[in-house]
Order: structure tokens, then C-alpha cells, then sequence
């Protein structure tokens, strides 16, 4: 199925396509879309020099009303800070907006650029490839309206040009109505693994193969080329696993008939059987044997994590795919690391490559307080948690208010081949505040000592005042995202 980069594609297939399209997905690639093909190799054009930099990515929600008509309207906003200047304590760029490709805009009907979650990763390979994912408005057939949602995914190259977008999903059925709070976890989630033979994954909010519900699936992502068209390969259901295996062969003759063997049951199980979860994954250089996806979700206060490996053959049909067979049931984190309260907020990342890191905001007696917990593969062993707080020299080791946070692994600015993991935190006074963790203890220019580096605020840049954000992501890049070429 191809797609014009400038058509709105209904939400949800009809209801025969929607029953059949993910067991075909398994099947190898499904290509939604690409980069024009050439009969020959074009030109050489000029790339863009690669200066390894740490972004923010934010989606500002805010409410507009129009002076002359008196119309209010909601729009969702995508904005980026770059590490790029050497002059601040942080290093981060005041906020801007960012550059197209957003969403499905200029698609027929579309109103704007307007998203409700993003995500971005780097595919080091020699010709670096920027993945960009987001989740925007989408077309509710049965009404006529942008209240659905839908994600798409494009490419940026070496030269700095986009491509159109190669994948598209979604979670809703066809015709729920999503806010941004329903419709921004279901962005892919990007993930870069492997050294010499990169690999780009995705955890992506969809549909179960029945169709019955939202869940969260594994994508495997390949970014167009000059030769080749992206594409997308659905690895498997997360949530489900084989439960909602569905087939029709009367409907599709190719589809397998049977579920993949060895079979995946009631994994990982109560108490979140359905919607999306936070992804991270590691792997220690090629070695596919320590492939491991993490999940993590909040559920009544606590923080739960489960973990997918043994990335090995599984079978249908007499046809051979790769997925993990592995999964392990959902288990509450605090039974492990300690209880620290009713959890509001949490955030995951591969912060090494035998370790992800995990971060929370717990509300206890009504003040709430950062913490960062660590585990190690393929021992399990969780490190003891640090207070962040209280380890960064924060002037306060809480807030009357809650927070959110994000991490990611980024380029160490002045050094941007030494990687180190960077958090931030916002608030419901629209105030964004980043943090460095660094390998080894150093003492900081305000005279605090440890690997944790003070906090301190990114401007969100002018007309940014009076509004709310509604998701962040940090995430690295070869180069700005609006860079051109030098001749």
C-alpha cells in the first residue's frame, strides 16, 4: 500500500483490511510510503557536516483566540531547544519552533502543523539518517472531523532533506475522539541499537490483531535510501502476544493461519493488558543475544516493569521471522528498590549498554521528589536509588507541585563523542529545567561536587507565555534539524 505524501489516509483501514494487516506485517516489510525511486544514481549532493548535538523536544499545548471572529482554538505546538551554545550553564538554545515535517500537514482537510507527541532518533551509519516520528489529528471518517489520531514517521538525510512519510498507524479504531492526553503516548518511541550493523526499533501505539483493543507493538524501522523505499515491519504485539492472533484466509490467502510457534501467552499479563507503555532498548554491540526491550508503566501509583529477550525465530505457515519469545510479567518496581510514594511520572532510556536507567516523580504528604534507579543486565540487580534532588544541590528537596520528567542519551557538548545521559523536568507553570549525569565525579561552577549536575532553566522563547506543555523528549542528532548543506 503506497501513500501520497499529501493525501489524508482514513484513520483505520475498512474492516476487512484492519482484521488481516498485522499478521501480514509479520510477514516482512509493509511499505506505506517512500522516497521517490530513480532508474540511476543521481548526482552527489552537498551533506550537511556532522556536529553531534543534544535536543529537547516539546509539544507546547495552548489555547488561541482569534481577535477579529472571537474563535477559540486548541492547537498543539512542536518546539525544540538544540545544545548548541556554549555561553549558557546547560547549553540548550531558548525554544523555537520546529521545522517541517510535522503531523499530516498539508494533507487535505488538515487545519495545521499541530502534534500531541514526538520522537526522534539517529541512525549512525556512514550517511547519517534522522528518524522523525509523530502522533497528529487524524480524520474520523464517520463524522468529518480532525478529533481522531494517527502517526507518521519521515526520514531526514545527510543533505538535510526529508523525506515524505514512509509509515503510518494508529491506535484508534476509526471514529474515538482523542485528546492529547489519550492520543500523545502512542507516538513510536525510536530506539537505535547495534554498532557496525544499526538497527533503528520502535514501540508504537496500535491496534491488537482482533482489532479489539489499543496496545503497544514492536516496529522495526528502515529509513529510505537512494535505492530503496522506508519501511516498517511489525514485530510483534507487547501486550497481547499471541492472545489476539486473528486470521481470515478467506480475506487474505497469505495470511498465516495459524499462531507463531513458540507461542507467547498472557505475557506480561495483569495489571496492563492494554494502551501504551514507556520502551527502552539495550544491546551490547552486535551481540543479538543480549537484545533486551524493557517496558515500564505507572498503574494506581506504582511503577511496574517487564522485560522481552531471547530476539530469536519464531514460525507460521512455514515462514521464519525474528521477535522476542521471551516476556516476562509485569512486576511492581518498588517491591525491588523501595517504596518512595504514589508514583506521577516516570521515564526510561538504555543509558549503557549493559543498563537502562529509570527515572520518577513520587508525591508523598503532598510534596513531590525526583528519583533515579538503575538496572543492570543480565544480573536484574538494581543499583540504589538516588535522590535527585538532593544529589544535584537542588535548593529544595521537593515541590508542593507535581512534575513530569524525560531522559535520553545525548552528546556531551564540547565533547560530542563522549555520550552522557541528560534529564529534564516540567511543571504546571510551563517551566522546563534540564540535568546532566555525568561517568565520573567532577565539582560544577555554582561549587557542588558529584556526577549530577545543578538543574538549571531552558527559555521557552518569546510568545511561548501562558501555555502548557504537554510532552518532552530528548534525543540526539548528527546536526540541527533545520540545517542546510554548505556549497
Amino acid at each position: 500500500m503506497t501513500m501520497d505524501a499529501g493525501l489524508e489516509p482514513p484513520v483505520r483501514p475498512d474492516l476487512r483490511a484492519k482484521s488481516w494487516l498485522p499478521v501480514r506485517l509479520w510477514m516482512g516489510a509493509m511499505v506505506l510510503g517512500a522516497a521517490c525511486l530513480v532508474a540511476c544514481e543521481p548526482p552527489a549532493r552537498p551533506t550537511v557536516a556532522v556536529t553531534p548535538i543534544c535536543t529537547i523536544l516539546c509539544v507546547r499545548f495552548t489555547t488561541e483566540q482569534n481577535p477579529l471572529t472571537g474563535v477559540i482554538t486548541t492547537r498543539q505546538i512542536p518546539l525544540v531547544a538544540e545544545r548548541t551554545d556554549t555561553g549558557s550553564a546547560h547549553g540548550f538554545t531558548a525554544f523555537r519552533r520546529m521545522a517541517r515535517p510535522l503531523g499530516n500537514f498539508p494533507a487535505a482537510g488538515a487545519k495545521s502543523a499541530d502534534v500531541f507527541g514526538i520522537s526522534e532518533a539517529w541512525l549512525r551509519t556512514a550517511s547519517p539518517v534522522v528518524i522523525r516520528a509523530d502522533v497528529h489529528p487524524a480524520l474520523r471518517p464517520s463524522f468529518g472531523d480532525f478529533n481522531g489520531s494517527a502517526w507518521r514517521i519521515h526520514a531526514q538525510d545527510a543533505a538535510g532533506s526529508w523525506s515524505g512519510p514512509f509509515a503510518t498507524g494508529s491506535a484508534n479504531a476509526g471514529d474515538e475522539s482523542d485528546d492529547p492526553a489519550a492520543a500523545g503516548p502512542t507516538a513510536p518511541q525510536l530506539m537505535e541499537v547495534g554498532d557496525a550493523n544499526r538497527q533503528v526499533f520502535a514501540c508504537a501505539g496500535d491496534r491488537s490483531q482482533d482489532d479489539k483493543v489499543r496496545t503497544t507493538w514492536l516496529l522495526e524501522v528502515k529509513p529510505p535510501t537512494s535505492s530503496t523505499s522506508g519501511s516498517v515491519t511489525f514485530v510483534q504485539d507487547l501486550l497481547s502476544g499471541d492472545d489476539r492472533f486473528f486470521s481470515d484466509p478467506r480475506r487474505d490467502p497469505l495470511a498465516p493461519t495459524t499462531p507463531p510457534t513458540p507461542t507467547i501467552s498472557n505475557l506480561p499479563g495483569n495489571p496492563v493488558r492494554e494502551g501504551s507503555v514507556q520502551c527502552a532498548m539495550r544491546q551490547v554491540g552486535d551481540d543479538v543475544t543480549t537484545r533486551e526491550l524493557h517496558l515500564l508503566t505507572i498503574f494506581r501509583g506504582d511503577l511496574y516493569h517487564s522485560m522481552a529477550s531471547n530476539f530469536s525465530p519464531a514460525g507460521s505457515d512455514g515462514v521464519t521471522f525474528n521477535r522476542f519469545n521471551t516476556v516476562t510479567p509485569w512486576a511492581s518496581v518498588s517491591r525491588v528498590i523501595g517504596s518512595f510514594g504514589n508514583i506521577v511520572s516516570s521515564a526510561i532510556v538504555a543509558s549503557r549498554p549493559s543498563a537502562v536507567s529509570v527515572f520518577f516523580v513520587a508525591e508523598s504528604q503532598g510534596r513531590y521528589r525526583l528519583f533515579h534507579a538503575v538496572r543492570f543486565s543480565p544480573s536484574g540487580a538494581w543499583r540504589p536509588t538516588d535522590d535527585v534532588l538532593v544529589r544535584n544541590g537542588a535548593a529544595a528537596p521537593s515541590t508542593s507541585f507535581p512534575f513530569q520528567v524525560a531522559a535520553g542519551m545525548c552528546p556531551t557538548l564540547g565533547q560530542p563523542h563522549e555520550p552522557e545521559l541528560v534529564y529534564a523536568t516540567w511543571d504546571d507553570i510551563n517551566q522546563v529545567s534540564v540535568g546532566r549525569i555525568v561517568a565520573s565525579p567532577r565539582t560544577w561552577s555554582t561549587g557542588i561536587t558529584g556526577t549530577y549536575s545543578p538543574m538549571s532553566v531552558v527559555s521557552l522563547g518569546r510568545g511561548n507565555t501562558g501555555t502548557r506543555i504537554q510532552s518532552l523528549a530528548i534525543a540526539a542528532r548528527p546536526f540541527s534539524e533545520n540545517a542546510r548543506p554548505t556549497p
